[in-house]
């Protein structure tokens, strides 16, 4: 059973589209407590059939619990933050035009921890390590498989 933010950490969506599509009853939920708890079959098959309606190739996630129950990192989490009136809602390191994208794009062309700091001397070592924190948890769990490789 995923919460609402994992589950929308697995499809790249926010919690608040997850708990939409929850009232309209397009994806099914169990509620326990306060929260809602998506199975993952369900929301695997949400997926594969929100992909068929909009014509995309179909593909299943499949979703691995973390090793974690409670969140990781929390006070890096609060290091990002995404605003639709700043570089268009893409996420942010807190108080700068720097994007998460920006980041991982310069160390995808090789440049060292030191570079980045000296060249953007509003960021620090903690908002590089919150950037990959927030990738990782963009990603964490995600398995895409060819739909012909389903069982």
């Amino acid at each position: 059973m995923l919460t609402v933010p994992k589950a929308a950490a697995v499809i790249g969506r926010s919690p608040e589209t997850i708990r939409r599509w929850i009232r309209a009853g397009r994806l099914r939920s169990t509620k326990v407590g306060t929260q809602h708890m998506i199975d993952q079959d369900d929301l695997a098959e949400f997926i594969r059939t929100t992909r068929e309606q909009v014509g995309e190739s179909p593909v299943r996630y499949e979703v691995v619990e973390s090793a974690f129950d409670e969140p990781l990192f929390p006070e890096l989490r609060k290091r990002i933050t995404a605003n639709p009136e700043v570089l268009v809602g893409k996420a942010a390191v807190r108080g700068t035009r720097i994007s998460v994208e920006l980041v991982l794009e310069l160390f995808a062309a090789g440049w060292t921890e030191e570079e980045v700091l000296d060249n953007y001397p509003t960021i620090t070592r903690d908002d590089l390590r919150a950037c990959f924190l927030y990738a990782y948890e963009r990603i964490e769990g995600e398995r895409i498989l060819p739909f012909d490789s389903m069982p």
